[in-house]
């Protein structure tokens, strides 16, 4: 099996409900969310996972030449920590760099900001970024070390990631280090878009 040194995890498994629709084919400026993810991931991994549900991975299929995987049957229904179970099964690599495809304000020099702490904390086993007093739990870095933690957690039904970063060596990037904090803005219902 190959092995990479840092591969890109496309969550868009969620089920968008104070949404109203799909978030990930959601056109934005006649782009769908899932897009700028992607284009952003693209210029900083080597390969790109796209962990989505039964009733979207067709359609993703057919925007992609990216492999769009469901998560693993027995963490199915389970949140984004079986998203990053599941990509880290399906591609083995080193570090893993984690994006949600609600973050149309993405940008690859955010996660090459994010990809350098890899070198700067190489002993870490998780990356997270502070940005307006809160962990980004979804757009950050993940060692392959956290692997059995994380399968430990989903075993026990301990589905927030924030727990996972009291079992493994985690560093927290504070805000100030970010050039571009607004890049990490999600939008959870179609109003949050009037102000973009």
């Amino acid at each position: 099996m190959k092995t990479h040194h840092i591969v890109g995890v496309l969550l868009a498994g969620g089920a968008s409900r104070r949404f109203g629709e799909h978030k990930a084919l959601y056109e934005l400026d006649g782009k769908p969310f899932i897009q700028y993810s992607i284009d952003a991931l693209h210029e900083n991994t080597e390969e790109i996972v796209i962990v989505s549900q039964p009733d979207l991975i067709q359609q993703i299929q057919q925007q992609t030449t990216y492999d769009v995987i469901l998560d693993e049957e027995q963490f199915r229904g389970y949140g984004p920590l079986a998203g990053i179970y599941s990509a880290m099964k399906h591609v083995h690599s080193e570090w893993y760099m984690t994006l949600p495809c609600d973050t149309p304000y993405i940008h690859s020099e955010v996660l090459n900001q994010l990809r350098s702490y890899t070198e700067r904390y190489p002993d870490k086993d998780a990356i997270i970024p502070k940005v307006s007093g809160r962990n980004q739990p979804l757009i950050a870095m993940y060692n392959r070390r956290c692997l059995p933690m994380i399968e430990k957690n989903l075993k026990e039904n301990c589905l927030k990631i924030g727990m996972l970063f009291q079992a493994v060596e985690t560093v927290f990037i504070e805000e100030y280090e970010w050039k571009h904090p607004e890049a990490f803005r999600n939008i959870n219902e179609k109003d949050d878009l009037r102000f973009s």
